[in-house]
């Protein structure tokens, strides 16, 4: 009998200590230990031969300009710039397929640049410096007072005169004012995305005037981080496109910029790449050529991870002297989790 009650003594002090411990875990103490084990991320495998690298090298650009009365200066800044981006264009030579087109922000107007048969600003174009400044000219800055970007955006590419089955896109705003087209940032960016075909195919870039901009006028008056519904339109909708890349419309070198925006574009689209199958987890990426493993990093080695496209981009293909050769790549597939456990 004894026995038996030192026995429910010890079960009842060991069932006092569980349900403290239980209480105390509830309450978060900071002096216990939590151990997680989550589950692994899945793994992933790409190969690749080297002669089968995607190389885009076809590109359709849509400059969205700002029509109002106090763009004059703006445009002229971008007219002046033309020799700057469209100079690395030619440079690629041929085998680097772009056009461009020009739509205001005025709904009522038409294309003033690539709509038409004959009206085109392409690889095959002989002077398309000229055509190009003569087109942003007749834009001028005689428009609507309500300023949409996206709407006309939409308008134009719906009729299907410029989008080119499997190109690139890419659009290119310039403005001073914040945006106010009639529906979401969201709304206008997925016509977008389903028009193109891909959201990785589809490429924000655009050069904004802000109060926020020391560079920009008094007269400016909207904040690209402002909090009102208005002002956060533009973020939102670049906040929609990963990699998307804002410019300083205000700024003294903006052809600085307009050649920037032209070399960022043709290595997003004429660069060897390999387009990945799932989203990776960018630290986990590993490269391997003939049992080498290859370096990358976005400013040095043989090839960086472009989240945009969703595809490893290699900067130069001279370490494969034999293109039958495979690359292969390995990643953990990001599935939502924090990058770190």
């Amino acid at each position: 009998m004894k026995m038996k009650t030192v026995s429910s003594r010890i079960a009842l002090s060991f069932l006092s200590l569980v349900t403290l411990a239980s209480f105390t875990a509830c309450g978060k103490d900071p002096d216990l230990l939590y151990y997680r084990n989550p589950p692994p991320r899945e793994e992933a495998f790409q190969e690749a031969q080297v002669r089968e690298l995607v190389n885009g090298g076809k590109v359709d650009i849509l400059f969205v300009i700002d029509n109002s009365g106090s763009m004059g200066p703006h445009q002229t800044a971008l007219s002046q710039a033309t020799g700057d981006f469209i100079g690395e264009f030619v440079k690629r030579g041929t085998g680097f397929d772009w056009q461009i087109g020009i739509i205001s922000s005025d709904i009522s107007q038409q294309p003033f640049l690539g709509f038409s048969p004959g009206s085109k600003c392409d690889k095959n174009t002989p002077f398309p410096e000229s055509v190009f400044k003569s087109a942003v000219a007749r834009v001028g800055t005689m428009g609507d007072s309500t300023e949409r970007f996206f709407q006309p955006m939409i308008q134009h590419l719906s009729r299907g005169t410029f989008l080119r089955k499997g190109a690139y896109f890419a659009v290119f705003f310039m403005t001073d004012v914040y945006e106010q087209s009639s529906a979401t940032p969201q709304q206008y960016y997925n016509q977008l995305t389903s028009l193109v075909g891909d959201a990785a195919r589809t490429l924000v870039y655009g050069a904004y005037a802000s109060s926020d901009n020391p560079n920009c006028s008094p007269e400016t008056t909207w904040y690209w981080n402002g909090t009102s519904s208005y002002e956060r339109r533009w973020k939102d909708f670049f906040s929609l496109s990963k990699g998307a890349t804002r410019y300083d419309l205000c700024t003294r070198n903006l052809g600085t910029q307009m050649a920037d925006f032209a070399k960022d574009l043709i290595v997003k689209v004429d660069s060897p790449k390999i387009l990945l199958k799932d989203r990776p987890v960018p630290y986990t990426i590993r490269l391997e050529y003939q049992g080498q493993v290859l370096e990358g990093g976005r400013d040095t080695g043989v090839w960086f991870y472009d989240y945009q496209l969703n595809a490893i981009v290699f900067r130069t293909l001279d370490v494969f002297p034999i293109d039958t050769a495979k690359v292969q790549i390995t990643y953990q597939v990001d599935d939502g989790r924090p990058e770190t456990d």
